[in-house]
Formats: structure tokens, sequence, C-alpha cells
């Protein structure tokens, strides 16, 4: 039996963009029902609980920086919640490619080679205009090629810094290797971010300088908050979009239909396949989802006793360039006595063939990465693990992937400039779409304070026609 519900707009999805938007049109004076697939708010963020100790750690989103995310500093100074420098003084380890180690201290210069090749970026990245997707402002220099043959174009070899230093990034934004990803995306994302520094530093204006000492799902919590009671729906995955001229019907997997005016799509596009809209998404639409790769990529998180890595003069930071362990940042909370490595495994070269391991096998392969990187008398500190919390993003039906999906070479100027376009009564949002810091919780706020601004103008416009939807059809 159907359960009938009605409102002005439908959000579909939870995470910081859902949520973002349907307070916005909350705020408006407009009715709105946000609909979750998971049995959690949060979408790409998500905080758990120790079971071993006081504190929490992150297994999805993890930063902000107090600079140029201007709306994740509002939302936590707006909500009273903490944050909390991440951790700077110690030495960094790399595992190359022929079982080299290298460290390095944080503010070390790369080499002079990655150098140059980051002054191109941070040149060309500023031809693109990250909220007109697509559409540069000047025409770049080089085709639209994979990065990889860009990068080798440059004359950037595979196992050394220069190379090895972009495709972390690569890997870490996207989930998939060099030579899946185009030039323009990247570059695009990069100018998002304002610079490569806003992408990859630990410091002030960079990608990882501040953790919410709350959790991330915190902030996603008091956002909620601010809806009127029930106005989100969990475990509500949407199975079809109908929509004429003026209204929409959207049903779930669990019996809701709700007669609306507007949809707001914050759910990824690698996840549109599994809704039926009629009528179907338009030519550009379905090219989109086509070419849209999921990104692979496993958070493991091993949370101990104490700090050893700190007591060794480690930052937490380990990196291999051979996998599977990509790299890894100090998440730890002293204040809680939770002592935690975040252990990255993207890509997928790494994290395809890791996922086929068992859990155990997993474990192993990740502590094992780590303690190759240390003398054989510190092995037994990485071994003694108190805590073990792992997520696998790619394998999430209604996310796949993080941390948004990516195109391959030669299609973004064609696509992209329909990414975020509505179709009739629908109006697409999510991270991906953002014209900041794509990718991050603040690209996600940021897509959810548009599509929420397209709704109420429409809505606040000239009258509606009434629905010419009827629930009797259904």
């Amino acid at each position: 039996m159907a359960k009938l519900l009605q409102a002005d707009a439908v959000v579909i999805g939870a995470g910081f963009s859902g949520l973002q938007a349907a307070v916005d049109v909350q705020k408006a004076g407009l009715s709105v029902y946000v609909l979750e697939a998971l049995d959690r708010i949060g979408g790409k963020s998500y905080t758990k609980k120790l079971q071993s100790g006081r504190g929490h750690v992150e297994l999805g989103c993890t930063w902000i920086n107090g600079t140029t995310q201007t709306r994740m500093s509002a939302l936590v100074e707006k909500y009273g919640l903490e944050t909390r420098k991440q951790y700077l003084d110690g030495v960094e380890l790399t595992l190359d490619a022929t079982g080299q180690i290298h460290s390095s201290r944080h503010g070390e210069p790369p080499s002079v080679s990655e150098s140059k090749i980051v002054q191109l970026i941070n040149s060309e990245q500023r031809k693109f205009d990250p909220s007109s997707p697509g559409q540069p402002k000047q025409t770049p220099a080089y085709a639209d090629t994979s990065l990889d043959e860009w990068l080798q174009l440059l004359g950037a070899q595979k196992g050394r810094f220069a190379y090895e230093g972009i495709r972390f990034v690569c890997i870490g934004m996207y989930g998939r290797e060099p030579e899946e990803v185009g030039l323009y995306p990247f570059l695009e994302l990069v100018e998002s971010c304002f610079d490569w520094d806003g992408i990859c530093s630990d410091d002030v204006g960079g990608g990882q300088h501040l953790k919410i000492r709350q959790g991330t799902s915190s902030l996603c919590s008091r956002l909620a908050g601010e809806l009127r009671a029930n106005a989100v729906l969990l475990s509500s995955p949407v199975t079809q979009v109908y929509q004429n001229d003026h209204h929409c019907l959207v049903t779930t997997q669990n019996g809701y239909v709700v007669d609306c005016s507007k949809v707001i799509i914050t759910a990824p596009a690698t996840t549109w396949d599994n809704i039926a809209f009629t009528p179907p998404l338009p030519a550009k639409k379905r090219d989109i989802f086509a070419a849209s790769q999921a990104g692979y990529y496993t958070k493991m998180v091993l949370t101990y006793r104490e700090a050893w890595w700190k007591e060794l003069g480690l930052l937490g930071k380990f990196a291999s360039w051979n996998g599977p362990l990509a790299f890894s940042w100090d998440i730890s909370d002293e204040r809680y006595d939770q002592y935690s490595i975040a252990c990255f495994i993207v890509s997928s070269r790494d994290c395809a063939p890791f996922r086929e391991l068992t859990r155990l096998e997993r474990e192993k392969a990740v502590l094992d990465n780590i303690a190759e990187m240390l003398a054989k008398e510190y092995h037994d500190l990485v071994y003694n693990v108190l805590e073990i919390n792992e997520q696998d993003w790619y394998g999430e039906r209604w996310i796949r992937g993080v941390t948004y999906p990516s195109m391959a070479s030669g299609k973004h100027l064609s696509l992209a400039p329909a990414i975020k376009e509505p179709f009739m009564n629908l109006h697409f949002g999510g991270t991906e779409t953002a014209a900041v810091f794509r990718g991050y919780m603040e690209g996600a706020v940021e897509s959810g304070e548009r599509t929420a601004a397209e709704v109420i103008q429409e809505m606040k416009g000239p009258a509606r026609a009434k629905s010419e939807v009827s629930l009797a059809r259904l």
C-alpha cells in the first residue's frame, strides 16, 4: 500500500548537499521532504563511534579549512562546534616503487621537476571556470588528453616523484589512475580549490587543515535538526521519478509516493540508473551517466592505545607507490585518548584487487605495508592494533565511490556543461556540480545552496498551474 505524501519539493539524498538545499527551501516558506536511501544521514560523511574507547573516527570526509572554505567554517561557528588542527610536527615516510624509503618534513618543497609541473597546473587551471563546467574562459594550451599522457608529454615518468606526486592527487580525488582521468576535468577541479595547495596542503587554506572535533556527521545532524519533524525519511531509496510540465511524483522502494512541484537530485551521476525517470533524462544527462567513472575508495582506520608514531618522531603519514596503501593521516584526539591513523586504499589499480581479499587479508595487507617502512624493532607497534574500522565506498550501491565521479579524456567540453542543467522540474546538485571545492563538503554545501535558489526562484515566481498528475494513476 503506497504511503502518499505531499510537499512543494523533494530532495533526493541526505548528505551535506541535500540537507543544505532542504534547509534553504524550508526557510523560504516551502515544504520539503528529504529521501535518503541509507539508514543514516550524511552520505559521504560518516563519523563512527569507537567500540574500544570514548572517541570516534571519520570513515568518510574529514577535513575543512577556515579560510577558503567559508560555508563549512560558518556552519561550524553557527552550531558551536570545535575544530582541531592537523598534526604537522614529524616526518612523513614514502615507500617508492623500488622499495626505497624516503623521509620528508611538512613544508619541505617538492622536487624541482614536480614544482615545475605544479606551476604549470596552477597556470593552466586559471583558464577554467568551475561555475561554468566545461566552458573554459581561455583556450587551454594543451588538448584534453588523459592526465597520464600529459604528464609524460612534460617528461614526468612513472616511478619518479614528479609523476607520483601528481598521481596521488588524482587517485585521492577520483579513485582512478591518471590514465583514466581527462586533463581538463582535473584542471577544473584544481581551480575549484583555488590552487594546488588548496588540495594538497595540511596547513592554513589547505584541504586537510582542520578536523571537526565532534565529527562531520554532527554537522549533518544539526542541519537535519533545522527541518520540521519527519522531513527526512531514511531507508527510502528513490526508484521512480515521474514529471509533467508542472509537478512530479517521486516513488521510493519502501512505498512512499510524494507529490511535489520540484525535485532536487544530489545523488552522484553514477547512481542515476537506480531511478526510472519518466520522461527519460535527456541525451546529455544519459551520456554523463555513461561517461562517469565511480571512484575505487576504501578507508581503513587503525586505532591504537597510544600514538606510537609520534614517539618515533613521525607524522603518521605513510605513502606507498605500489600500494595497497596509497597514503595515510593521523586523525587522533588526545582529549578522548583516541589515537588513530586513517589509511586510504584508492584507485582502480590498487583498490579493485584489494576489495577481493577477505577482511583479515585486507587488514594484514595494510599493516604489512606500514611495517615495511619501519625498522623491524618497531613492527610490533604497528600490529598491536586496538580497533580497525573500514569503509568500502565503491561498494555502497547508493553512493558508488568517492569523492566524486571522474570523466575520461575528450569528454569534458561536450558533457560537463550539462551536469547541473535542470531538466523540467528536476534540479541537479551534489559536490560534483560545485563551483568551489568540488569533491569536498564545502562544494556539497555550495551546490545545495545553488539548487535551493533555483527551486525557490521558480516556486516563488509566477503562479504555477495546477498539477495534472493524478495519484489515481499509480
